[in-house]
């Protein structure tokens, strides 16, 4: 049980002075670059990119062929293509429409409908991860940060396509083409809980971002940065207007007499960034290292666009100091260079006279720019001058910088610290590491530089001999396992004249790469061993695999005692390891799930580059119509101009005048065109699968109409799970919402049936549309309370019971606390277990152990300090007061070792369980697992040593339900099962769970259960927890927000519990002497009218209008079927219970009461208050600014 890691931003420590060979001590300020991946116009990866360098290749062109045809299809649908349309000459990737979607889990349709530059990026991403050699499950849940750069609007963008072309889609469309989603999409894939960024600073937003991450990277916001940025140009049409720095020809001349603009460039690229202290330690890859980076703008200058020689200057100085650098030891810059007259002169004056601060020497630093080979990406365009430097250093040559015969007139080389590099050069250098810059400027004014080392030498193990090694290799299809085996061909050659060690290989692809389903291993020699057997495999397949040499299609992995014990006994002896091996080998093909960490943790292995993963290239790209046919969302138009076409085609036209008939016959054939085809009518033949004999019934077909819809399938297969097909919460409200229009379904029967099969036997036809449900809701929402007489009688007697019986608390002592001196606490990472430490810690003088689920140590402690560094920023607290504890409620005993178990039972006087999955929908089972049995651990775990008090924290939810013979129900702190049934699967699983509680009471555990309302944000802040999208309130609020409309209601009907409140009542509440086995009602009873949301929504700048219930009623109802409104009406029905099925039961009508709760807080000074409207635009606020509305 470690302690936590400081929360504390870390000291900077310069790391100047002279060169060592060998780095020792961890530097956190100098920021190595341990991974890069790229795709740019004719390179593919770093090595062809390198080699169109030295090469002297420029990659600008026509621009190709394969992507007119989609650029054409639109141009056509919009009637505006003609034969004068012209393409800018430019660096132009040659595909754009190809994506592996299933390799990422991500469903055909939302592939189909996902910006391709967030395509591109994602698999860019991952190649550069496994460059670095931490693929796989590495940074699962790591305090990775992601940040990348972006352009602003753009003239086209492949959203503007889909609103246009299928604008049904683009509520579905949102996630894929949001800029902030590029960044979040890889942090949600990969669990990270570092920031995710997007910054556009216009042409130097990618050096922009490699800045940030640097400063995030040394205070400790992050331990590792992923950074990168990705350039398509959608429609690069030349249409004759220019903004001032076009080539006229597509060539970029930088610093050339000639010059007179740059060209367009496209691609992609990341980098993986570590503190070099870090990566030394952990024996990483380093291409080079980042000395020092600076930041500033051009403040008030001759225009907001033009470029500053001053700001210039002053940006390369600051990055110089910030290195603690000799300047006179640079002898390279990477320059923005864009080429043009102004531009090019402006740099050398700046770069000149930064060095003229420091020496008059001449002509001893190179000069050159990657847009003479690769045109100017924009926001990529700082990046790409990163990896263009980092590969010099790493390769010590210079590349030319192209088309360069004569200078610029109004620059003065030979009076310069500058001379061009105009043909590759050998990069000499003096007993001392070689060092360059990298400069980007923005339009917007914003400039950076960056300062750039050559990698330290590696400490080698000079007793490292040949294998024999394990060598894996692994893809999700054989197709891709072919490719890959491809790729290791071309790349060994060049490993064996690098003298790249073997151990390294095989350590780098068995530990930095995910494991897959279609396996390969083999046990070899040396690198021509391993070379021999990869190449006759890829020539003759896996039929002829040699001696040692395994291949197989593992379905499912599985844990291996078996191959654990032949890995301990390798690292234990090397008598036999070969025969160990190769069993480890056999296993490992069949599926064996292998920790090939340890089989090197007694060896001083290093990650290598290989080849990275060769995904499927899928065509992925909205189908086009050839016209723009008239949607039939108004029939009457569309009968009209049916009616109208017809009586032109019937009538003869001979009998006209020649001018007036030929006019007749356009209108006649525009019509046509306009019209939607019969098959476009009617619903399309589906490819469906699943049963023998192909006969599938009607329920079955229509259910697959609009899963092929959603899902973006060709194939339907009725046996395939929803969710297995890469559907999420978001697809299936879409999915029920559409279904609903025909049979009776609920958002939580697509988590139980989750196939069409399933599904299909389960629901029953629709009784009434859409239309009549909304009018069956308008008219209950018209009528009086339901609440009778009888119940009336009923409540006022219950409340006055209930009212004597909490009174009866005025006798007691509340000043006594009892004082915890260990408290365990479960949940710390999320939303109010962040908070309670944070309160646990002001408020008491407990020792606090908390439990945090983590593949290591290390792993945990950043998953907590990323947490309390997104809600408290870098606010310090007692660290010598928290223990973490790596472990899962999922598991027996935490899944700690047993001595580690009891030694923390007999610790521990307190529980604070606070832990819990919390969703709106789901399976069941998967709140069984958390919900309910890990309260069991905890029960367990309260009984185990020495009796320890709970603290339970449950929901005001498990009140709700149908309850047998029941109409009415008061439910105070009192109640706990009084034969509810939930029906909802979180409420139901912390019944469960609030059943075993008082079983626990029963056996003797002092334990509280505090049931907690809708949480709100921070009422001082408005702040509110990362997955906003994941609460009910929230996504009611941006629906109407969306729609522009709210219920004119001054009924309170909105329950603002705020986070604060309900930490500081636990903490108030869970310790009180003569206060035991208690319940409490957290939340706030004063509640919020629609009325007073809306009123904030306005004074936040919103433009929202306020309407009766009945005209907002009427307004879902109109526009239930709008393509742009339609989804965000489906999802308030949805929290409102639309979907749910008819009830043979009624549901029971429950008045919550918290009056004892409410009592007792205010003898401690806290009183619940209904938020006031400067707090609701803060709440507002806060969801702007995270882009939620």
């Amino acid at each position: 049980m470690a302690k936590l890691l400081n929360f504390d931003k870390q000291s900077n420590s310069s790391t100047t002075g002279s060169f060592s060979t060998i780095i020792h001590e961890e530097s956190t300020k100098e920021i190595a670059i341990i991974g890069m991946a790229m795709h740019y116009p004719k390179a593919a990866n770093q090595k062809e990119f390198w080699s169109n360098l030295i090469h002297e290749m420029d990659c600008s062109g026509d621009f190709p062929e394969e992507r007119k045809g989609d650029i054409e299809a639109y141009l056509r649908f919009k009637n505006a293509l003609n034969d004068t349309v012209k393409y800018f000459r430019g660096s132009y990737l040659e595909q754009i429409d190809e994506f592996d979607y299933a390799f990422f889990g991500i469903t055909p349709k939302e592939a189909e409908l996902m910006d391709p530059n967030q395509r591109l990026f994602l698999q860019t991403v991952w190649k550069a991860i496994e460059d670095a050699g931490y693929g796989g499950k590495k940074l699962i849940g790591s305090k990775t940060g992601v940040i990348v750069s972006s352009e602003g609007a753009k003239p086209l963008s492949y959203q503007t396509i889909i609103q246009e072309v299928e604008p049904e889609s683009t509520y579905l469309a949102y996630p894929g083409n949001s800029g902030p989603m590029t960044a979040s999409r890889i942090s949600y894939l990969l669990d990270l809980h570092g920031p995710a960024l997007l910054i556009d600073t216009s042409c130097s937003s990618s050096l922009s971002a490699v800045n940030a991450a640097v400063q995030m990277l040394r205070n400790g916001q992050m331990d590792q940065a992923i950074v990168g940025a990705v350039k398509i140009n959608m429609l690069p049409i030349d249409i004759g207007s220019r903004v001032g720095m076009e080539s006229s020809d597509g060539r970029t001349r930088t610093f050339a007499d000639n010059s007179d603009g740059t060209a367009v460039g496209e691609g992609s690229a990341a980098l993986i960034l570590k503190p070099l202290g870090k990566a030394v330690r952990d024996h990483d890859h380093i291409y080079a290292v980042i000395k020092g980076s600076a930041s500033n703008n051009d403040g008030r200058a001759v225009s907001i666009t033009a470029p500053n020689p001053i700001t210039q200057e002053a940006v390369i100085v600051e990055a110089w100091k910030d290195a603690g650098i000799n300047p006179e030891h640079i002898s390279y810059i990477e320059a923005h260079g864009t080429a043009t007259r102004l531009g090019d002169p402006i740099e050398v004056e700046g770069i000149t006279n930064a060095f003229r601060r420091y020496t008059d020497k001449k002509q001893f630093c190179a000069i050159g720019s990657v847009k003479s080979n690769y045109a100017h990406t924009y926001s990529l365009a700082g990046i790409t001058g990163v990896i263009k430097a980092a590969l010099s250093l790493q390769h010590k040559k210079i590349p030319a910088s192209l088309h360069f015969h004569k200078p610029n007139q109004n620059i003065s080389f030979e009076e310069s610290p500058l001379y061009i590099n105009d043909q590759l050069a050998e990069w000499e250098t003096e007993e001392r590491p070689r060092l360059c810059g990298v400069s980007s400027f923005g339009m917007s004014g914003t400039n950076c530089h960056i300062v750039l080392e050559e990698a330290p030498q590696r400490k080698e193990d000079q007793t490292v001999q040949n294998g024999p090694h394990v060598f894996l290799l692994s893809a999700k299809t054989e197709t891709a396992l072919h490719r890959l085996l491809t790729d290791y061909v071309r790349d060994l050659t060049r490993k064996q004249s690098e003298q790249v060690n073997l151990r390294d290989i095989c350590f780098t692809a068995g530990t930095g790469r995910a494991h897959y389903p279609y396996r390969i291993a083999m046990v070899v020699h040396n690198i021509r061993d391993l070379e021999c057997k990869i190449m006759k495999l890829a020539q003759h397949g896996w039929e002829e695999t040699e001696q040692n040499v395994f291949y197989w299609h593992a379905a499912q992995s599985f844990e291996s005692k078996e191959a654990s014990q032949y890995v301990e006994q390798v690292l234990g002896t090397d008598i036999g390891k070969e025969n160990l091996l190769i069993k480890v080998a056999d296993l490992y093909v069949k599926g064996a799930d292998i920790d090939w960490d340890k089989l090197y943790r007694n060896d001083s292995a290093y990650k290598v580059p290989l080849p990275s993963y060769p995904f499927d290239r899928v065509r992925c790209w909205i189908e086009v119509p050839e016209t723009h046919a008239i949607h039939a969302a108004n029939p009457e138009l569309l009968q009209t101009i049916r009616e109208v076409a017809g009586y032109l085609e019937e009538r003869s036209l001979d009998p006209l005048d020649a001018t007036i008939g030929s006019k007749a016959e356009k209108w006649l054939d525009t019509l046509k065109k306009l019209l939607p085809s019969e098959s476009t009518s009617s619903s399309q033949t589906i490819k469906m699968t699943g049963k023998e004999d192909n006969s599938y019934s009607k329920k079955e077909l229509d259910i697959a109409v609009v899963w092929q819809k959603i899902l973006g399938l060709k194939v339907v297969n009725i046996h395939e799970d929803f969710f297995d097909l890469g559907g999420d919460s978001f697809v299936a409200i879409q999915f029920v919402s559409k279904l609903h229009d025909q049979y009776q379904v609920a958002l939580g029967d697509l988590f139980t049936y989750r196939t069409i099969y399933q599904l299909a036997k389960h629901i029953k036809a629709q009784s009434d549309s859409p239309e009549v449900k909304l009018e069956k809701l308008k008219r209950s929402s018209q009528s009086p309370s339901a609440v009778s007489p009888e119940m009336q009688r009923y409540i006022q007697e219950e409340t006055h019971k209930y009212e004597m019986k909490y009174t009866e608390m005025e006798r007691l002592d509340l000043t006594e606390v009892h004082h915890y001196s260990h408290i365990f606490l479960t949940g710390a990472t999320g939303y109010l277990g962040i908070h309670l430490l944070s309160d646990l810690l002001k408020g008491t003088n407990s020792h606090l152990y908390v439990l945090v689920r983590g593949k290591t140590q290390a792993e945990s402690e950043a998953r907590l300090t990323e947490k309390w560094t997104y809600y408290f920023g870098f606010r310090p607290f007692d660290r010598d007061r928290v223990t973490l504890i790596n472990g899962d409620l999922v598991h027996e005993r935490f899944g700690l070792a047993d001595e580690a178990y009891q030694s923390l039972a007999r610790t521990v006087d307190c529980i604070i369980h606070s832990a819990a999955k919390v969703k709106h929908f789901g399976d069941y089972t998967d709140f069984e697992v958390n919900n309910v049995k890990g309260t069991k651990r905890i029960i367990q775990f309260a009984h185990d040593q020495q009796p320890k008090a709970i603290n339970f924290i449950s929901t005001t939810a498990v009140s709700k339900g149908i309850i047998k013979n029941r109409k009415c129900v008061v439910f105070t702190e009192y109640d706990h099962d009084i034969g509810q049934e939930v029906g909802h699967p979180y409420g139901e699983s912390k019944l469960e769970a609030e059943k075993l509680i008082v079983e626990a009471r029963n056996q003797g555990l002092n334990c509280n259960i505090f049931r907690v309302g809708n949480i709100m944000g921070h009422s001082i802040t408005g702040k509110f927890q990362e997955n906003i999208q994941d609460n009910g309130l929230y996504t009611i609020i941006q629906s109407m927000i969306k729609m522009n409309i709210f219920p004119d209601s001054n009924q309170g009907e909105i329950d603002f519990t705020y986070i604060d409140y309900v930490s500081r009542s636990i903490c108030l509440l869970f310790n009180r002497e003569q206060l035991s086995n208690e319940t409490y009602h957290l939340m706030n009873m004063d509640k919020t009218s629609f009325h007073e949301l809306g009123e904030a929504a306005k004074s936040s700048g919103l433009p929202v209008k306020m309407v009766s219930y009945g005209q907002f009623i009427d307004f879902m109802s109109d526009h239930y079927a709008d393509e742009q409104l339609g989804p965000y009406i489906h999802q308030l029905l949805l929290h409102f219970g639309f979907f749910e099925e008819p009830e043979e039961k009624e549901r029971a009508h429950v008045v919550m009461l918290s009056d004892k709760t409410e009592w007792l807080l205010k003898q401690f000074g806290l009183v619940w208050r209904k938020p006031d409207q400067e707090q609701l635009k803060k709440i507002l606020n806060h969801c702007i600014e995270v882009q939620f509305i």
